[in-house]
């Protein structure tokens, strides 16, 4: 196909076996010093005065297997012809028709004259094998040279402006693409953005109102830490005296059992020894330190929920901070106590002496909060779906493993199904019944982990058997890993 500037295309291929016919279009096509006659003829023709100046450039093919090697050279060269002069009778080779036929089976774009004073075939079945429609013009012999010349600018024309309008077209069709796939990449990404503030904006919504309960617990904290301080001390008194309150209880059971032997009709100790019986001393001796050691026990518990709720409650500083392992857990595990304690039992195996972690510590325990409560919910739907009592087990461990800290939280749950592995930390993605969970609990635990202090966390799973979920922490935070981005918030 013609570039730019090749795009006024004159160039015509004649195909007639007789040179003298050669030589009449060389004539009338390509200019050589003019024709009066000519010149009269065109004038009446064009309203002109002189013989007009288009030239043309004229190829000569004396048959046609020579005409299918000069159409296909010259596209091989990037200058096709635009018009081709096909006589119909070329003895000894191809006919015109078959001509034709095979000149549009190299270039289907090429418009064609058919010259001929008689033919071998009738005009309908011509057409109906060259099935031309708007490509072939019939030019009877003898024929004047102002029909030859209008048919080769006509025809040109014609070819030029067919490719002009090609290029046009590809032209409009590339601009659409490109502003087609503009458009697409617009859209997606204003898809993507209205999906990430949807996203951002339910996860801000859950984030403020879990800030709100946490202020809520860290005030409940607060005004419970009172009471159960003085209830504690009390009930420490009350055990403190207890076992020297029996003693002498039971001295002065002893001496009345005495004086009543050796003095029976003395009425005053014979009603203290009544008193004694009354307190029911075997009874009281026997269960009232059980009840107070109890108590305290309780009492000890609670004390240990509040302090994990305002551990919880209590972001920590801006910046990492070397924090126990230990006390991270623990506190996530009273926090979580409601969630394990009717499906599982708990344990907890961290190596000794483990250097401190540089981190958030409130985020750290977030993490592993939400990794015990995955796991009783687990532990639970087995229950559930099984139709036992039987108990579970959740394992919490964690040791030292290079420059890093390594974690684990194992259940004999459900395990993660297999078409959900691939999602569990994806944001607002859960498996759980609705109303047991915001689908954030992993979805945030990677964030802290990874995002916040340069970690790693992956599971283990296996369906209906269980699941351990590991985390690795590193020792040395870097960069802004040290600093505390923005807080967040979520439950399992």
């Amino acid at each position: 196909m013609l570039d730019n500037c090749q795009l006024e295309n004159r160039r015509v291929l004649l195909v007639d076996d007789l040179p003298s016919i050669h030589d009449d279009y060389r004539k009338i096509l390509v200019a050589t010093g003019g024709d009066a006659g000519l010149d009269d003829e065109e004038a009446l023709l064009f309203g002109t005065s002189k013989r007009a100046t288009v030239e043309f450039e004229l190829d000569s093919a004396y048959q046609g297997a020579e005409a299918l090697d000069k159409l296909a050279n010259s596209l091989r060269a990037g200058l096709p012809y635009a018009l081709a002069f096909v006589d119909m009778r070329m003895p000894p080779g191809l006919d015109g028709v078959e001509t034709i036929e095979r000149l549009w089976g190299i270039d289907s774009s090429l418009q064609v004259v058919i010259c001929t004073a008689y033919t071998d075939y009738a005009w309908d079945e011509v057409f109906r094998r060259l099935d031309a429609q708007d490509r072939l013009l019939v030019l009877k012999k003898p024929f004047d040279p102002v029909e030859v010349a209008q048919l080769a600018r006509s025809l040109t024309v014609k070819w030029n402006l067919r490719v002009k309008a090609e290029m046009k077209v590809a032209e409009l069709d590339a601009a659409v693409k490109e502003r087609t796939t503009s458009l697409v990449q617009a859209n997606e990404a204003l898809l993507s953005e209205i999906a990430e503030r949807a996203r951002l904006e339910k996860q801000l919504v859950q984030s403020e109102k879990l800030a709100s309960i946490g202020q809520l617990a860290a005030g409940v904290a607060h005004e419970l830490n009172t009471p159960i301080q003085y209830i504690t001390d009390n009930v420490k008194f009350v055990r403190r005296t207890l076992d020297p309150l029996i003693a002498a209880a039971e001295y002065v059971e002893r001496m009345v059992a005495v004086h009543c032997a050796n003095q029976p009709t003395d009425t005053s100790v014979g009603e203290a020894g009544a008193l004694i019986k009354l307190l029911k001393l075997p009874y009281l001796k026997k269960n009232m330190p059980a009840a107070l050691d109890q108590s305290l026990d309780g009492l000890r518990r609670m004390a240990g929920i509040v302090g994990a709720m305002k551990n919880f409650s209590h972001p920590t500083t801006d910046a990492a901070e070397p924090a126990e392992i230990v006390e991270i857990i623990e506190n996530a595990v009273a926090i979580g106590r409601s969630e394990w304690q009717d499906v599982a039992d708990l344990d907890v195996v961290v190596q000794p002496n483990l250097p401190p972690l540089p981190c958030h510590r409130d985020e750290i325990g977030q993490v592993i909060l939400n990794l015990i409560v995955n796991a009783a919910h687990a532990i639970g739907d087995v229950m559930s779906t099984a139709g036992t009592a039987r108990r579970g087990r959740i394992e919490i461990a964690a040791e030292q493993s290079g420059d890093f800290l390594q974690l684990s939280v194992k259940d004999n749950g459900t395990g993660i199904p297999v078409d959900a592995r691939s999602r569990v930390f994806d944001p607002f993605f859960t498996t759980k019944a609705v109303g047991r969970g915001t689908g954030q609990g992993l979805s945030i635990s990677y964030a802290i982990v990874v995002q916040h202090h340069g970690g790693e966390i992956f599971f283990d799973t296996v369906d209906g058997q269980g699941t351990t979920f590991h985390v690795r922490l590193p020792y040395a935070l870097k960069g802004a890993d040290q600093q505390r981005p923005i807080p967040v918030l979520s439950c399992a």
